[in-house]
C-alpha cells in the first residue's frame, strides 16, 4: 500500500468519525436546539430522501401553526394536513444544514444522510415561507383581474383557479382588500363562479360541409363575455367519437365533427383548472398532486340544436342550463377595455373598385383551398405564397371554416388584404386562425402570413399612434411574419431576419432550482423558480430550431401573441428605424407550452430587417432598460 493511499484512507476515516461525532452532539443535545432527521440508501439520493421524511415527521410532532389561518372551522385532520403541507413548502427551501457520508460497511444502505434545522432558524423560514405563499396567492388573483380586464378569460380562469386552490391547500384565508373582505377561498370561488356563467356561446346557422375531410362538418362558434368578445377561452368538447380541445380567439372558435347524424345537442366544458398545465410551478404541482382539489360544475355547456341539411338551427344560445347567471359589481373595467377594441383605430383602407381586384383574387383563393386545389388561383401567386401554403398544409389538415370578409389596406410597399378563416387540425389539436394576403404592385399575392390576435395588432396601432402610419404597418408586417415562421417552421427564414451577432436569450421551464436571467455578468431580471436560461450564438439557435422543427414527435408548434408594448430607440444611418416590441407569447406545441415575455430589437432596413436582440422572461422587461443596454450602433 502506498503512503498516499494509506493517508487517504486515514483522512477519510478521520473525517467519518469527525462527521459520526458531530452527529452524535445534535442528537444528545438537551436543550432541544435542533429538528434532525437520518436516513440511509443504496444512493446517496435515496439517503437525502429518507432523512427528509424523518426530518419532517419530527417537526411535524412539535411545531403548533398557530398562524395557519382557515376560512372555516378546521378539523384536527385538516389542521395536521395543512401543517405538514407547509413544512414541506419550508423545507423545499432547503435552509437545513446536512451531513451526508459513505459508510461502506453496510453493502445494502452504504450511504447515510444526516439533516438537521435550528429550531429558532426554522421558525423563521417557516413565517417567511408562510408570508410568501400568502403575497403569492394575492398576485396570482392581482394578474388574474388584469386578464379579465383584457379579456383573455383562459387565463383569467386559470389564474383565479390556481390562487383559489393555493390558498386552500394551505390554509391560507386572508381578508384583503382585493377580496373585498371575505377570504380568499370564498371570494375565488365566487370569482370563478361569475366568469363561468356570464360567457355566451352561439353558433352560426350554417353548417360547412367538406366530404374530403374526416371531420366533414365545421360549426362556427361566437364566444363572448358580458356580451365582448373574449379574447381567448379554452373548451374542451365532445364531437360524438373523443372529446377535442379548441382555443377560441378573438371571440371564435370552430367546432369540427365527423358526423351531425343522430346528435341533437353539443356538450362542452369550459377549461379553467389548468391541472396538466405545463406552465405550473412547483408549488402548483404540489398542489394538484393532491386529490382534494376542488372544482365545479359550472363550466359546462350543453346546446340542443337542430340539423335541416346543412342548415342548423340552435334552440339556444349555450347559456348555461345549470345555474342562474352570477352578477358582478363592476363590469367597467372589463367594458371599457372590450369597447376600445371595438373602436376604429387608424388605417389606410382602400374601397369600392380600388379594392376589388385585391378582394377578388382573395375570393378565389378561398375557393381553392376549400376544394383543396390552387390550380386556379396558381397564376396570382408568387413562388414565396405558393411554398408558404404547402407549408401551411403540412402542418395540419386546413379547412376554410366560413365565408371571409375582407378588408384592404394600403401600406408601404405593399397591399394587405385580410383574412380568409380557417382551421388547421393535428390529431386532437384544433386551432383557428386568420390568413392575411400580402400583394405587390402587379397585384399578385407576394406572401401570406398568419393573423396577429386582435389584441396585439390593435396594441401596435394604437400605442403607435405617434407614429407614421408606414411605420406601424411595417411593424405589424414583420410581427406577422415572425409567427407564421414558427407555424411553418421555416427555419430558412429565421435564419435571415436574426443578425449574425444577435443577443439571444431562451428560457425553458423546469420544476426546481433557483435561476437568474444572467447576462454578461449583470441580472437583468430575476426568475420565476422554475426557469432556466440559455444564451446561443446565432448559428447555435439556428440549429436548435431546426432540430426543433424536425422533431418527429414535435406534432404542431404555434405561437400566439397578445399584450403588445412597442418602443423607439435612435437609429444609425444605416436604417429606417429601430423598434423594441414586448409582447406575451404562448407558445404552444405537442411537446411543450408555456407563456411568458417575448422582447425583440428590431433594425428595420430597406433591403431586409433583422432581429438585434431577442429574449424571453416569465415577466415584462422594462423595454427604457433594455434600451440603454443594447444600443445599435
Amino acid at each position: 500500500m502506498t503512503i498516499a493511499i494509506a493517508f487517504g484512507l486515514l483522512l477519510g476515516h478521520a473525517q467519518s468519525q469527525s462527521q459520526a461525532e458531530r452527529i452524535d452532539r445534535i442528537k444528545n443535545d438537551t436543550s432541544s436546539k435542533y429538528y434532525w432527521g437520518e436516513g440511509r440508501g443504496a444512493t446517496d439520493r435515496e439517503a437525502m430522501a429518507t432523512a427528509l421524511e424523518d426530518l419532517s415527521r419530527q417537526i411535524n410532532t412539535k411545531v403548533n401553526f398557530t398562524e395557519i389561518e382557515t376560512g372555516n372551522a378546521a378539523s384536527a385532520e385538516d389542521m395536521r394536513l395543512i401543517q405538514e403541507r407547509t413544512i414541506s413548502s419550508c423545507l423545499n427551501i432547503q435552509g437545513y444544514q446536512k451531513i451526508t457520508y459513505e459508510a461502506s460497511s453496510d453493502q445494502a444502505t452504504p450511504y447515510r444522510a444526516f439533516l438537521y434545522y435550528e429550531r429558532s432558524k426554522f421558525e423563521e423560514a417557516r413565517k417567511a415561507e408562510l408570508a410568501r405563499l400568502r403575497q403569492r396567492v394575492l398576485d396570482l388573483i392581482d394578474e388574474a383581474a388584469d386578464q379579465e380586464e383584457k379579456m383573455n378569460i383562459a387565463d383569467a380562469l386559470r389564474l383565479y383557479n390556481w390562487a383559489l386552490n393555493l390558498a386552500n391547500y394551505y390554509g391560507i384565508a386572508d381578508k384583503d382588500p382585493i377580496t373585498e373582505n371575505r377570504n380568499i377561498d370564498l371570494w375565488c370561488t365566487d370569482k370563478i363562479k361569475q366568469i363561468l356563467t356570464n360567457i355566451d356561446v352561439e353558433l352560426d346557422q350554417e353548417v360547412d360541409y367538406n366530404d374530403s375531410m374526416y371531420d366533414k362538418y365545421a360549426i362556427n362558434s361566437h364566444v363572448t363575455y358580458y356580451g365582448f368578445p373574449v379574447t381567448a377561452l379554452d373548451i374542451k368538447y365532445d364531437d360524438g367519437e373523443s372529446n377535442k380541445d379548441l382555443r377560441v380567439r378573438n371571440g371564435e372558435g370552430t367546432l369540427l365533427f365527423p358526423d351531425l347524424t343522430g346528435m341533437n345537442a353539443i356538450s362542452m366544458h369550459i377549461k379553467y383548472h389548468y391541472s396538466g398545465d405545463n406552465e405550473l410551478t412547483q408549488e402548483m404541482k404540489i398542489v394538484y398532486d393532491n386529490p382534494t382539489v376542488r372544482f365545479d360544475e359550472f363550466s359546462l355547456r350543453k346546446i340542443p340544436f337542430q340539423t335541416n341539411g346543412n342548415k342548423l338551427t340552435a334552440k339556444t344560445n349555450g347559456k348555461t342550463q345549470q345555474v342562474a347567471k352570477v352578477a358582478k359589481e363592476s363590469t367597467s373595467a372589463v367594458t371599457s377595455y372590450a369597447k376600445g377594441l371595438a373602436e376604429e383605430v387608424d388605417h389606410r383602407y382602400l374601397t369600392g373598385a380600388q379594392a376589388t381586384p385585391y378582394v377578388t383574387v382573395a375570393q378565389t383563393l378561398e375557393s381553392a383551398l376549400r376544394a383543396g386545389d390552387l390550380t386556379s388561383v396558381s397564376p396570382w401567386l408568387s413562388t414565396q405564397a405558393q411554398k408558404q401554403l404547402t407549408d401551411l398544409f403540412k402542418t395540419g389538415k386546413v379547412s376554410v371554416v366560413k365565408k371571409g370578409e375582407y378588408s384592404v389596406e394600403q401600406a408601404d410597399h405593399y397591399v394587405r388584404c385580410g383574412s380568409i378563416p380557417i382551421s388547421v387540425k393535428n390529431g386532437g389539436n384544433t386551432r383557428n386562425e386568420r390568413l392575411v394576403l400580402r400583394f405587390d404592385d402587379n397585384q399578385k399575392v407576394e406572401s401570406i402570413s398568419l393573423a396577429l390576435s386582435a389584441d396585439a395588432e390593435n396594441d401596435i396601432f394604437e400605442k403607435g399612434s405617434d407614429w407614421a402610419l408606414d411605420s406601424r404597418y411595417a411593424l405589424l408586417k414583420f410581427m406577422e411574419d415572425y409567427q407564421t415562421a414558427f407555424a411553418l417552421r421555416d427555419a430558412d427564414y429565421l435564419d435571415a431576419i436574426f443578425n449574425g451577432n444577435a443577443v439571444i436569450i431562451t428560457g425553458v421551464l423546469k420544476s426546481t432550482q433557483n435561476d437568474y436571467f444572467i447576462d454578461g455578468g449583470r441580472i437583468l431580471s430575476k426568475a420565476d423558480d422554475n426557469v432556466i436560461y440559455r444564451q446561443y450564438s446565432k448559428d447555435a439557435y439556428i440549429q436548435h430550431l431546426r432540430d426543433l422543427f424536425s422533431n418527429p414527435y414535435n406534432k404542431y408548434l404555434y405561437l400566439v401573441f397578445d399584450d403588445a408594448r412597442i418602443d423607439k430607440a435612435p437609429a444609425p444611418s444605416s436604417m429606417r428605424e429601430v423598434f423594441w416590441i414586448e409582447l406575451k407569447q404562448h407558445y404552444n406545441s405537442s411537446i411543450y407550452s408555456d407563456t411568458g415575455y417575448l422582447t425583440l430589437q428590431i433594425g428595420m432596413r430597406n433591403e431586409g430587417s433583422q432581429i438585434y436582440v431577442r429574449t424571453w422572461t416569465p415577466h415584462e422587461l422594462d423595454l427604457r432598460d433594455m434600451k440603454q443596454r443594447y444600443p445599435i450602433n
